[in-house]
């Protein structure tokens, strides 16, 4: 990827992240996780982008693949109300919350946020579960 290509419009990219980056941030985390290693997010965008993983609104259209693709391991995810009392180790969760006031959704890992004040997360609650589960 030339220089161009890697910063043409990444301004604007960045600020799309920004709003609505919380799932493909968590599952860039998941993929640091279980790599050890970090992930250059300039790249883990367009790459996402280009493979049809993430829409340019940061949808994330395929994150079984798109954990896949940066892992080399067979990804499943199971929703869950509720999280089971033992998490195993090759299991890694997101907790997905909305505000009913906003109608807006927020996805965090169990333990942290990408945000630093999140109003989904002060103001609405914890709709479901996702358990990605490494094969």
């Amino acid at each position: 990827m030339t220089v161009k290509n890697r910063y043409n419009e990444i301004q604007s990219i960045l600020g799309k992240c920004y709003e609505y980056g919380c799932h493909f941030l968590s599952l860039l985390s998941i993929i640091e996780e279980v790599n050890n290693e970090k992930v250059d997010l300039i790249e883990a965008i367009k790459v996402c982008q280009s493979k049809g993983f993430l829409d340019s609104n940061f949808f994330v259209k395929a994150g079984d693949e798109l954990l896949e693709y940066f892992t080399g391991k067979k990804w499943i995810r199971k929703t869950v109300e509720i999280l089971p009392k033992k998490i195993e180790d090759n299991w890694y969760t997101e907790a997905i919350y909305f505000n009913t006031r906003t109608n807006l959704y927020h996805y965090r890992r169990r333990g942290w946020d990408t945000l630093i004040d999140s109003k989904t997360v002060k103001e609405g609650y914890v709709i479901k579960y996702y358990i990605w589960i490494c094969k």
